[in-house]
C-alpha cells in the first residue's frame, strides 16, 4: 500500500498530465487548421495521443485505487468517471466533438487529482489514514 507522500506525487504527476492532454485537446483543432502541414504527421500524432491518455487514465484508475481503499468514494468517482469519458472520446471519430469530450475528461480528472491533493493534505488531521498491507519499516 502506498503512503501519503507516494499517493501526493502521483496525484501531483495526474494533474499535469491530464492538464497537458486537455491542452493538447484544446489546441489540436486550431494547429491543425492553422498548420496543415500537421496533416501528413497525423500517424505520430495519434500515437502521441494514445501515450498520453494511457497516462493519464492509468495515473487515474491507481489513484482511484488508493483513494477507493481509504473510502473516498467521491474522488473514486471522479477519477472513474473521467477516465471513461475520455476513453469514450476515443472511440468517436476524431473531430471537433471528440476533442471537446476529451477536454472535459482530461478536466474532470486533473480537478479530482487536485481535490485529491487537499484530501491529502488533510492527512492525520480529520481524514482516514490510507490502509496499508504492510507493516512500516
Amino acid at each position: 500500500m502506498a503512503t501519503s507522500s507516494s499517493v501526493w506525487r502521483i496525484d501531483r504527476i495526474g494533474v499535469v498530465v491530464s492538464l497537458l492532454c486537455a491542452v493538447h485537446c484544446a489546441l489540436m483543432p486550431i494547429a491543425v487548421i492553422a498548420v496543415p502541414v500537421l496533416l501528413s504527421a497525423a500517424g505520430i500524432e495519434r500515437t502521441a495521443e494514445q501515450v498520453v491518455v494511457g497516462i493519464a487514465v492509468s495515473l487515474a484508475m491507481w489513484s482511484a485505487w488508493q483513494q477507493g481503499m481509504a473510502g473516498r468514494w467521491g474522488l473514486v468517482a471522479g477519477f472513474v468517471g473521467g477516465a471513461v469519458v475520455l476513453l469514450a472520446s476515443r472511440l468517436v471519430d476524431h473531430g471537433r466533438p471528440a476533442e471537446w469530450v476529451a477536454v472535459a475528461g482530461s478536466l474532470v480528472i486533473a480537478f479530482t487529482h487536485a481535490r485529491s491533493l487537499t484530501a491529502a493534505s488533510t492527512w492525520g488531521r480529520n481524514a482516514p489514514p490510507v490502509p496499508r498491507t504492510h507493516p512500516p519499516v
